[in-house]
């Protein structure tokens, strides 16, 4: 325990000579996914991507539709894919356009 004890007494020295600040990789690694979390949840990227779900959507509503007229699935199950799809994204945009109450 002496050898690690003036090991690390030695090199925080150094450390405090040089300005070197000692950060480890795990505060660094949780600044990151912070960065990350707070880019993903701000009210210009969540617009960006409810806008890119709509078109997802709106892509795959014509997808079923195409798909029940070359017979790969069934027109109930065509239906009810269109129903999910359609309802998805009406609510998509609805949250998009709603006026915010103060």
């Amino acid at each position: 325990m002496n050898a690690y004890y003036e090991y690390d007494r030695i090199h925080s020295d150094r450390r405090a000579q040089i300005n070197i600040p000692a950060t480890h990789i795990g505060d660094r690694f949780i600044s990151l996914l912070c960065a990350i979390v707070a880019f993903f949840t701000s009210s210009v990227a969540i617009k960006i991507e409810k806008t890119g779900f709509s078109a997802v959507c709106f892509i795959g509503f014509f997808g079923v539709i195409g798909s029940m007229e070359s017979a790969a699935i069934s027109p109930a199950l065509g239906i009810l894919l269109c129903f999910v799809f359609g309802s998805i994204e009406f609510f998509t945009l609805k949250s998009i356009f709603a006026k915010k109450k103060h």
